[in-house]
């Protein structure tokens, strides 16, 4: 990979995460729909699918979300971000389409109760 494809893939990535500090979650989201488009070999492939998950997640959007990280979880099983999604989002990842259950009052893990390296998706840096 060159240089200035390098450079157009991190730009890209960093953008959406503006997008995300300016809570402009849907354009973030089409962000990452073009680095994944763009880059399906890309170095920051498996962040920007569970990011993507993310902010499906906090837009209430659950099925996008959850197709979104099961996918993440097919392509990059070895993955940190694999890891960070079963741990975190198991409930959603088994939920089906029905109404949460009196036992699943888990509450919506928030940026900030994430590992720690997933703090950043409140900032410029994924």
């Amino acid at each position: 990979k060159d240089s200035k494809s390098e450079s157009a893939e991190l730009a890209l990535h960093y953008l959406s995460s503006c997008y995300v500090n300016k809570n402009d979650l849907k354009r973030a989201i089409e962000l990452e729909d073009q680095y994944i488009k763009e880059f399906p070999q890309g170095e920051y492939l498996a962040s920007t699918k569970y990011f993507r998950g993310l902010n499906f997640y906090h837009l209430k959007e659950i099925d996008k979300a959850r197709e979104a990280w099961k996918q993440t979880i097919q392509d990059h099983p070895d993955s940190r971000e694999a890891g960070w999604i079963q741990e975190l989002f198991s409930e959603v990842l088994d939920q089906k389409k029905k109404a949460k259950s009196e036992n699943s009052k888990k509450p919506t893990p928030s940026p900030e109760s994430m590992p720690v390296s997933t703090s950043c998706w409140k900032n410029t840096v994924r």
